[in-house]
């Protein structure tokens, strides 16, 4: 109940503008965040970039990709709105390639580093003060492994209601789950090793475009990597930014009825591990 409180507390602060200064002192991991965003966001993205900078150990680098030009909104982003924020580069992307920009980008960019951890998350979350810490040290246990907050089964019927059935929570389990699916939301960790070079440029069924959780991990369970999600002890799994309830979101426009989820798994369909 303790950690519940003081992270509600500490949610409602961040959401309302309201942030420690970030303790350089706290840098200790070579964890590498990585997220994207787009324009009509970028004005609400930094109680999520706070939170990342509120932490009892800091990442190396945080990066946020912002494609040149929307496909979902149609504009191009204006380079003069991006804020400036310590330790967060805001890098502008040629090509919007959906929200699995959060993590292409960052493989092409550290391609030379097969081992360097990297954090993938949303942009309207509210991440608790020990994710980093709390990665730094279960990464260390599954070195050769995809670790993850939040992740789920695929059903074998492929009908993607089914899959919140099988839904797994660190703060449910008291250790390591083995899963089908890592999610963004909540977030995960995988090193460039992980991924073969076709990863990068392989031609996906158009409604890959929305499914960033699907595709990275279908293309992990092909290349034989594991994924799990590991225990924590904070009160919450994640905390939605405020805002974020009315903004556009995949999960309540085209991703809404499942058909794209349901494509993905089946463009997968023989490597998950049927339960």
């Amino acid at each position: 109940m303790r950690n519940k409180a003081s992270e509600l507390i500490r949610y409602l602060l961040l959401v309302n503008g309201i942030h420690r200064n970030v303790k350089f002192s706290n840098i200790s991991s070579d964890i590498v965040i990585s997220l994207t965003t787009l324009s009509e966001r970028v004005d609400r993205i930094e109680p999520t970039l706070y939170s990342l900078l509120d932490q009892s150990v800091l990442p190396k680098k945080i990066i946020v990709w912002v494609p040149k030009y929307s496909v979902r909104e149609q504009k191009n982003i204006s380079v003069e709105d991006l804020p400036s924020i310590p330790l967060v580069e805001f890098r502008v992307v040629e090509h919007d390639l959906g929200p699995i920009t959060k993590l292409i980008p960052s493989l092409i960019e550290y391609g030379q580093n097969p081992n360097q951890r990297i954090i993938c998350l949303d942009d309207d979350i509210i991440y608790s003060r020990n994710l980093i810490e709390s990665y730094e040290a279960e990464s260390r246990k599954k070195p050769e492994a995809a670790l993850a907050i939040i992740g789920y089964d695929v059903p074998a019927n492929f009908i993607d209601k089914n899959r919140f059935d099988t839904k797994v929570y660190g703060t449910d389990i008291q250790n390591f789950v083995e899963v089908d699916v890592v999610t963004g939301y909540g977030s995960f960790m995988i090193k460039p090793s992980f991924f073969a070079q076709h990863f990068l440029t392989e031609q996906r069924p158009e409604e890959a475009y929305f499914t960033d959780d699907l595709c990275v991990s279908g293309h992990l369970a092909e290349q034989g990597i594991k994924k799990y999600i590991f225990p924590v002890n904070w009160g919450f799994s994640h905390l939605k930014r405020l805002s974020s309830w009315s903004d556009y979101s995949l999960s309540n426009s085209v991703n809404k009825d499942g058909v794209n989820n349901e494509v993905m798994m089946r463009y997968y369909k023989d490597y998950w591990n049927f339960k």
